[in-house]
């Protein structure tokens, strides 16, 4: 008999990343460089800390690129921040969440999405909501950090996440809707056309790639953890 799974349960599984080497490299997805725009997500669950929290990044320094972060003494108070900066950090962007949307000790969905030269292009999520204001990217040229890895849980500049990850999905040349990151943020895997997909579960290595695109992610350290975000498993359909 088929079951039907309607309500959001426990995925209870996730990595636990330790905040000072731990980490995943997916090394350098050259359509990155060159997109005009770009989405990506992620849950986390941060650990208490003293320093800023890479989530996921791809910057030559810690702001040419793309740099998704826990901010923690900056701009604002643990909050959730996406800083976009062209080659050269000839011009940047960035959109920052409320004090708080970073807090610790419990399972939280980060989101952000940028399309050039708009001038509400890039805007940050928590939970499947706008927060903050939405940034202007109408100066942003090409995001070219070169040969640079494409990271979870690490920045170039060694800002390490502390706590754990699961869901890390990125999207190429496609900007998310508001309805479609609360979709993938309770049913990860159901928006189209992502350019990796990790469901970040166990500590096995290479971590695996479910988008269909073949990447492999490299795991430095991480340990399992049976706690999970709220995600719902089967998604409504039969199991």
């Amino acid at each position: 008999m088929a079951v039907l799974i309607a309500q959001p349960v426990w995925a209870g599984a996730s990595r636990d990343f330790n905040g000072t080497a731990d980490n995943i490299s997916w090394g350098d997805p050259d359509s990155i460089d060159s997109a005009s725009s770009l989405s990506c997500t992620m849950w986390f669950y941060a650990d208490d800390n003293d320093a800023d929290m890479a989530v996921i990044t791809k910057s030559e320094s810690d702001f040419d690129g793309f740099y998704f972060y826990v901010d923690i003494t900056g701009a604002c108070t643990n909050c959730i921040r996406i800083f976009i900066g062209d080659q050269g950090d000839a011009d940047t962007a960035s959109a920052i969440g409320a004090n708080g949307t970073g807090a610790f000790g419990s399972w939280r969905h980060m989101a952000f999405t940028y399309t050039s030269g708009s001038s509400t292009g890039l805007k940050i999520y928590l939970n499947g909501t706008q927060t903050g204001s939405s940034a202007d990217t109408t100066s942003i040229g090409s995001i070219n950090s070169n040969t640079t890895t494409l990271w979870y849980a690490r920045s170039l500049g060694g800002a390490y996440f502390d706590g754990k990850l699961a869901y890390g999905s990125c999207w190429v040349d496609k900007v998310l809707t508001e309805a479609e990151i609360n979709n993938e943020m309770w049913c990860p895997g159901s928006v189209p056309g992502a350019l990796i997909f990790s469901p970040l579960w166990g500590n096995d290595s290479p971590e695996i790639d479910l988008s269909g695109n073949g990447n492999s992610g490299t795991v430095s350290g991480t340990s399992v953890s049976t706690d999970g975000p709220p995600v719902s498993i089967g998604c409504g359909s039969s199991l």
